[in-house]
C-alpha cells in the first residue's frame, strides 16, 4: 500500500488504524483531522520528514492518543521541540535513521526530556567529528556525556550551556576547551580524561562548583601532572594564579573623550593578568550587534561606565548589560560625576562593587 483512498477520511469514528509495513511515504493531511484515532500505527513504512506527516502524528499525541512510528518521527511528534533543535539531534541520528530503514536494531534516542527542554544527552559514540557552532541552543541541559568521538575542538556557544551539572567530554581528541568554559559555573561534575591535553585547561579556576574532576590519561606536562592528582579545589587555586582575563569596556559612545576611555585600555592592557580590552571605539562600524554579542561572551568581567547617558539613555548599554546576565559576566560599575549610586542601583549594579571615576586624577584612579 502506497497511499490511502480518500474515501477512507469518511470513517469519522474510527479509532484504531494499523497501516504497518506498508510502503507509505506521505500520510493525508485528512488523517489528523480523524479525532477518534486512538491508536495510530505506521512504523516500517517509508515515511519521509516533512511538515505533513509530523502534523498528522503531532495531532493524535494532542489527543493523548498512542502511535508507532519511526523513532525520529515519533520522538518529534511527542515533543514537538523547536526545529533548530531538532535539526541537530535529526543529524547527530543520521547512522540510526538509516539502521532503522534497513531493519537494523537501534537504541532509542538518548535524550531525557522534562517540561519540554532537554535536560540530559547521551551522545557516546556517535563518531561525531564536531558540534555545530549552536550547540548552546540546547541552554537547558544538566547532563551531557559527548565520549568516544573523534572531537578535537568545542565550539564558542558551548558556554552557554549553563545549567550543566554533569559534563562527560572523556575519549576525544580535545587539546583546547573554549574561552566561554568559564560560564559552565554549575558544573559539579567534569570527565576530560582520555584526551590530547597538554595542560590543564585554565578554564577550569572558574568552575566554583566543581567536586570532581577527571583529567587522567592526558599527556600533561610535568607539572600539571603533579597538580591533577589534588583536589578540584587546589587544582583551581593553581590554575587561578595562571588564567589571564578579558574585560569588556561598557561605555556611551558619548563619553568615549570625556571618560579618556582610551588610555583605560591601554592602562588595562598592560597589566599582566589582563590578556585583552574589548571597547567600542568612536569610529566602530559594520554589524556592531554580532561584533557586540561575539565579544562579550569572550569575556570575564565587565567595566561598565555608569553616566547619564549609558544608565537612563542607551539602548548600546542596556544590550550589553542584558548579555552579561546571560551569560553570567560580573558587572563592575565605574560611577561617573553626572549620577548617583542610586541611579545604578535602578539598573541592578552594586555600589559594593564600584569605583567612582575620577576623571581630574586619572593616573591615580588607575
Amino acid at each position: 500500500l502506497k497511499s490511502l483512498h480518500d474515501w477512507m477520511k469518511e470513517f469519522k469514528n474510527l479509532s484504531h488504524l494499523n497501516l504497518e509495513r506498508n510502503d507509505i511515504k506521505i500520510l493525508p493531511e485528512w488523517l489528523g483531522t480523524l479525532d477518534q484515532i486512538k491508536t495510530l500505527k505506521v512504523g516500517h513504512n517509508n515515511l519521509e520528514w516533512n511538515e505533513i506527516n509530523l502534523n498528522v502524528l503531532k495531532a493524535v499525541c494532542r489527543r493523548n492518543g498512542s502511535i508507532s512510528a519511526p523513532r525520529l518521527l515519533k520522538f518529534q511528534a511527542i515533543n514537538d521541540l523547536p526545529k533548530e533543535k531538532i535539526e541537530i539531534i535529526r543529524e547527530f541520528e543520521k547512522y540510526n535513521t538509516e539502521a532503522e530503514k534497513d531493519n537494523r536494531r537501534v537504541n532509542p534516542i538518548p535524550i531525557k526530556i522534562e517540561g519540554g527542554r532537554v535536560i540530559e544527552w547521551k551522545l557516546d559514540g556517535f563518531n561525531i567529528n564536531s558540534l555545530p557552532e549552536n550547540f548552546g541552543i540546547f541552554n537547558n541541559l544538566r547532563v551531557l556525556t559527548i565520549s568516544h568521538n573523534p572531537i578535537e575542538s568545542l565550539p564558542e556557544s558551548f558556554g552557554e550551556l549553563k545549567n550543566l551539572e554533569f559534563l562527560d567530554l572523556s575519549n576525544n581528541k580535545l587539546t583546547i576547551l573554549p574561552e566561554s568554559f568559564v560560564n559552565l559555573v554549575s558544573i559539579n561534575n567534569l570527565n576530560l580524561s582520555n584526551n590530547q591535553f597538554g595542560e590543564i585547561p585554565t578554564q577550569l579556576w572558574a568552575l566554583k562548583e566543581l567536586t570532581n574532576l577527571n583529567i587522567s590519561d592526558n599527556p600533561l606536562n610535568p607539572e600539571d601532572m603533579n597538580v591533577s592528582q589534588k583536589v578540584p579545589d587546589l587544582i583551581r587555586e593553581y590554575l587561578r594564579t595562571k588564567a589571564t582575563i578579558r574585560i569588556f569596556i561598557s561605555h556611551a559612545v558619548i563619553d568615549y573623550g570625556p571618560y579618556r576611555i582610551k588610555e583605560l585600555v591601554e592602562y588595562l592592557e598592560k597589566q599582566k593578568e589582563i590578556s585583552h580590552v574589548f571597547f567600542c571605539e568612536e569610529d566602530l562600524a559594520g554589524n556592531i550587534d554580532k561584533w557586540m554579542l561575539d565579544a562579550v561572551q569572550k569575556c570575564q568581567l565587565i567595566l561598565f561606565i555608569g553616566t547619564q547617558k549609558s544608565v537612563f539613555n542607551s539602548p548600546d548599554c542596556a544590550n550589553e548589560l542584558q548579555l552579561a546576565d546571560k551569560f553570567s559576566i560580573p558587572v563592575i560599575p565605574l560611577k561617573g560625576n553626572d549620577i548617583d549610586w542610586p541611579d545604578l542601583a535602578q539598573i541592578n549594579l552594586s555600589r559594593e562593587l564600584g569605583l567612582e571615576f575620577d576623571k581630574e586624577n586619572f593616573d591615580r584612579f588607575c
